[in-house]
């Protein structure tokens, strides 16, 4: 028996330790106000954001707030859950209250923002968008542009109200619950009355004057949408982290701290095996990084063959640049040392030497930067936005229809877009309007949050988003509308690939470079479709059985270009 139990022992302790240690989470208050957020933010802004909103909730109302946040994965998984909870609920309506029988194609038309009231499904759509359907959440917390103008789009967002000085958002509901259970003064603190002639006082802030402390759109991104569904809270932009320690030994001058400067760079042949790349289809960030690598080397080829001279068709000029930014993609895919589902885990290796360069969201390469110095004594990493090499886009907010929390969900979003909300995102831990425990890295959205004297507290005081927007302009027609299509075609190019992308590359490389092996370099670089294809492409990944046909042809062709591509190089070699 002794024995017996002397076995288990190891076993109890593997099980009971993490439990031991693990920290405890917070619970829900139930005897406060509720507010149920989705977000792929990370704990740091959750808690930052969840303290300051609780003393503001306060502050107006008098009452308590607790946030239930429910963390279901990246941009991407929330998406695909609150589409799956959306349909489900929808469903559900449908078939027990409506008393009808569904199909394929009300599933298909309901969320579908180019049906036409002339198609045959359209009344689902039309009864959808005049419901109060929800999911049990009020606010969708983060993310891109791109993903919440999809929400928009497909009808679970609602409008704000933040346009409209006469709305909710700025003057309350006297009918509405929530306004009803405050007390006269909360009421007065909360929705404060227009003096006579004039807008109340946070929507003259954010839309007043002739510059706006809200701008809608600047260097072809938007900044929030014009319907007023969601407005983008704080900036990102997108860039190369580095490990300087590593990149000295790759015979990199590192004098200037920023080695690598151009998103090409990453490209270089003595990167191989020396960067990390996560997974475009599991974080939103890396596919902007992905695209920003593609607009910029479109955007290099076309003026490059513009300026030739020689009168090229635009089709087959916009053909050429799509392919030289996809075999770009490629050369930096190739050069991976591993491919990782976690954005964040690219930072954090750089600084720990582990690899010595990669792509990653602003926010994570300085903060990680950061905490590196802090921790060792010494700069041996850095961040660096690439010359005119990325758009300054956002991270937006918005309320989902069927909103349990209406009111409350737009106390938030007043919160996040107030001068008091804003400086949470850039100033240092423990100065005034500061972050309390974490410092958050990122850049607010308003211009007044960049005074002489707001710089002074900034952890960033150099961020300059509004010049960065403006040397860059971002095609969102060239791109932006195939950013789903540029997820799956990279994954599977340089992920799904990996193994015989890694080895054609190698044996270019071994033969004395592309210049070397023009025949083998080309075929590396060929591509199952042209640019001028691109729509009917992102036509055929709409639905999943025409998906999953496209994507296994693009992974076959792709170890076959590859295969080739080896061949030849070894050949010439020779």
């Amino acid at each position: 028996m002794k024995r017996f139990v002397w076995s288990l022992l190891p076993l109890v302790v593997i099980v009971a330790l993490p439990l031991m240690l693990r920290k405890p989470s917070e619970k829900i208050d139930l005897s406060a106000d509720q507010l149920v957020i989705v977000s792929p933010h990370n704990e740091a802004i959750r808690y930052e954001f969840e303290q300051g909103f609780r003393e503001y909730y306060h502050r107006l109302t008098g009452r308590k707030v607790s946030i239930d946040w429910r963390a279901t994965g990246g941009t991407s998984e929330i998406a695909r859950y609150v589409s799956s909870a959306f349909e489900a609920n929808f469903r559900d309506y449908w078939i027990n209250e409506l008393k009808r029988d569904w199909n394929d194609d009300v599933a298909r038309a309901f969320m579908n923002r180019r049906i036409k009231p002339d198609d045959k499904n359209y009344e689902a759509r039309k009864i959808f968008l005049e419901s109060d359907i929800g999911i049990g959440i009020d606010l969708f917390f983060g993310g891109g542009q791109y993903d919440l103008n999809k929400q928009a789009q497909a009808g679970t967002l609602l409008a704000i109200g933040a346009a409209d000085p006469k709305s909710t958002f700025y003057l309350g509901d006297p009918n509405g619950e929530f306004y009803a259970m405050l007390d006269e003064e909360s009421r007065k603190r909360t929705y404060p009355a227009p003096e006579p002639g004039k807008n109340p006082a946070l929507y003259d802030e954010l839309f007043g004057g002739d510059q706006p402390n809200l701008v809608q759109a600047m260097g072809g991104e938007t900044w929030y949408d014009k319907e007023d569904r969601y407005y983008g809270i704080c900036f990102s932009s997108f860039g190369i982290c580095v490990n300087l320690d590593r990149m000295e030994k790759l015979g990199y001058d590192v004098s200037s701290g920023y080695p690598l400067r151009a998103w090409k760079d990453l490209a270089d042949p003595r990167l191989f095996r020396q960067i990390g790349i996560a997974d475009p289809s599991k974080s939103g960030s890396i596919n902007k990084c992905f695209e920003m690598i593609i607009q910029r080397q479109m955007q290099d080829t076309y003026a490059r063959l513009k300026g030739e001279g020689e009168a090229l068709d635009e089709a087959v000029i916009m053909d050429t640049a799509w392919r030289e930014a996809l075999s770009l993609v490629k050369r930096v895919g190739a050069n991976a040392l591993y491919l990782t589902l976690s954005a964040s885990k690219v930072p954090m290796d750089t600084a720990a030497g582990q690899i010595a360069a990669g792509m990653c969201i602003d926010f994570y390469g300085r903060s990680q930067a950061d905490w590196e110095e802090a921790h060792v004594g010494r700069r041996t990493m850095t961040y660096y936005t690439p010359d005119a090499g990325s758009s300054v886009s956002v991270d937006p907010v918005g309320i989902f229809r069927g909103s349990p929390n209406p009111e409350r969900a737009r106390l938030f979003v007043r919160y996040l877009l107030s001068r008091e909300g804003q400086l949470l995102w850039n100033r240092r831990v423990g100065v005034e309007g500061g972050p309390r425990k974490y410092g958050l890295h990122r850049l607010p959205v308003r211009r007044d949050c960049y005074s002489a004297e707001d710089r002074k507290l900034m952890s960033a005081p150099e961020a300059d988003p509004f010049g960065l927007a403006g040397v860059f302009t971002y095609r969102g027609d060239w791109t932006g509308r195939y950013f789903d299509l540029i997820r799956t075609l990279t994954r599977v190019m340089v992920i799904d690939c990996q193994n015989e992308l890694q080895s054609s590359w190698k044996a270019i490389l071994n033969a004395g470079g592309p210049e070397a092996v023009p025949e083998a370099y080309q075929e590396f670089c060929r591509l199952p479709f042209e640019y001028a294809e691109a729509p009917e492409m992102a036509k055929a990944l709409a639905s999943p059985e025409s998906a999953t046909a496209t994507t296994r042809n693009w992974a076959i062709f792709f170890r076959k270009s590859y295969g080739r591509a080896t061949e030849l190089a070894r050949q010439g070699k020779e």
